[in-house]
């Protein structure tokens, strides 16, 4: 715990580091409103650039800093588990890790992506909501939807050995219920 302070404390230290020096360069940008013209406009344009790249870099220096205290937390946690593997060759922990990977790379995607916060910037009945109009601009009705769990029957029993019969039959039955 103390360990994941220190980590904490680091990550920010570099963070005020980095805004201070974003501050001296404004000040800077400050003092070069003296140019005129187009040198003015060079420099303004470099000291932004720089500005961002540094402030950018400082934010990744934070970030890596925060998932090296995360892992070193999660290290910690498996350390003091009493967990049994009984069997396998390591896949539990490549499955184990992969699933920490693809919770990260959604968390990812959602934080990045417009569409994803659309999606899931509301309650249960957004989804629904938004699910319901694109099934009806598709012109699929209720009974459609009904009709697909037969469809997909007929298809996976047409893919078995000897599957052709089965499926002529259901499809006569089916033709006798609508009768």
């Amino acid at each position: 715990a103390a360990s994941v302070e220190k980590h904490k404390a680091e990550a920010f230290g570099v963070e005020q580091n980095g805004e201070a020096e974003a501050k001296s360069i404004d000040l800077k940008a400050d003092a070069m409103k003296k140019f005129d013209g187009v040198g003015r406009e060079h420099e303004e344009f470099k000291l932004h650039l720089l500005k961002e790249e540094r402030v950018e870099l400082a934010g990744i220096d934070v970030n890596r800093q925060i998932a090296e205290a995360q892992a070193h937390v999660l290290g910690e946690a498996v350390k003091q588990a009493k967990i049994d593997i009984v069997g396998g060759d390591g896949t539990f922990l490549e499955n184990f890790f992969r699933s920490i990977s693809l919770a990260k790379s959604v968390d990812g995607f959602v934080a990045k992506s417009d569409q994803a916060q659309r999606l899931v910037g509301g309650d249960d009945a957004n989804i629904a909501s938004q699910l319901a109009e694109v099934v009806s601009k598709a012109g699929v009705g209720s009974e459609d939807i009904k009709n697909l769990s037969v469809a997909s029957l007929l298809a996976k029993l047409a893919t078995q050995e000897g599957g052709e019969g089965v499926v002529a039959k259901i499809t006569d039955l089916l033709s006798r219920g609508k009768k």
